[in-house]
């Protein structure tokens, strides 16, 4: 009896086609799937979204729509992003090219552990006594990336792939800390 609500938002960055939602929708007719022109679609400040709801839902579908409304200029952004889907599928190929170039390169250090997703970042596990050297390293050379503090994620960072150069940057910056923190005895 329950509306249960499936955030896709990160939807269009992996490789599983789109179709697969219809079927759902059909099963589960009190299925909400939620769905944002913030990631993929890189439009976070236009704050608008769409849903595809199952029958049961449609009377909710119908309250937000009327109430939680969007503006002309994002919907005409959202329209005009519809219409360009290749430009858009270039993008995200090269961010899965290089979202598997951190998963490669990470693969290399003992004790990293780069953990695979269909989103545009990755959730990376390094050795403790590696985390504040590669910390500094990246602030010298002006890169930003999360490096968490919460106990579940202590030893973890998370990187959002940027631009294939950047991310070049990135990784090169990386492997000069961690080529240096895996060999014994010598320190960056």
């Amino acid at each position: 009896d329950a509306i249960v609500v499936f955030d896709e938002a990160y939807w269009g960055f992996g490789t599983q086609p789109a179709d697969h939602i219809i079927p759902l929708i059909h099963r589960y007719p009190n299925l909400i799937v939620l769905r944002t022109f913030s990631k993929y679609f890189a439009l976070a400040g236009a704050r608008i979204a769409f849903a595809i709801v199952g029958e049961d839902a449609e009377r909710l579908s119908r309250f937000s729509s009327r109430y939680l409304g969007y503006n002309k200029v994002a919907e005409r952004l959202a329209l005009a992003a519809l219409d360009a889907q290749s430009y858009y599928s270039g993008i995200t190929g090269a961010i899965r090219a290089d979202r598997m170039r951190l998963v490669e390169l990470f693969s290399l250090y003992p004790g990293c552990r780069c953990y695979a997703s269909d989103a545009n970042f990755v959730l990376v596990r390094v050795p403790p006594d590696h985390k504040e050297t590669l910390r500094e390293h990246l602030e010298r050379k002006h890169i930003a990336v999360k490096f968490f503090s919460e106990d579940a994620f202590r030893d973890c960072i998370r990187i959002t792939i940027g631009t294939t150069e950047q991310n070049r940057r990135l990784m090169r910056a990386i492997d000069e800390v961690l080529r240096t923190e895996s060999k014994p005895g010598v320190r960056a």
